[in-house]
């Protein structure tokens, strides 16, 4: 069943779906990043070892603070990519990348 017209604007059952998929994606995110802050390793800053790590840096697969996220910024897209945990909205892709840096990451640290 095609749920778009002849003219291709949105239905509105195009809307509903999207709706959908946002929420199926906002809640496979915040199960993602639940089950992350349940590990003892993830309970602090991996820069400056302080509480509450409400940020990832995806292009070294760690958690780091609000503060360090501001350093992290600093260094620019090509040195390290930052994303909040709670504000910003994770791709697939860009949550696939943080799974496999903190897999090859874990990997090097067990040598």
């Amino acid at each position: 069943m095609c749920i778009r017209d002849s003219s291709m604007r949105l239905h509105p059952n195009d809307k509903s779906l999207l709706v959908i998929m946002n929420s199926v994606a906002s809640y496979l995110q915040s199960s993602f990043f639940a089950s992350l802050l349940k590990k003892p390793q993830n309970s602090r800053c991996a820069d400056c070892k302080a509480q509450h790590s409400r940020w990832a840096s995806f292009s070294f697969g760690v958690l780091i603070c609000i503060r360090c996220s501001g350093f992290h910024r600093k260094l620019r897209t090509h040195v390290t990519k930052v994303r909040s945990l709670d504000l910003d909205r994770w791709t697939s892709d860009q949550l696939d990348l943080y799974a496999t840096t903190v897999q090859l990451r874990n990997a090097q640290e067990r040598g």
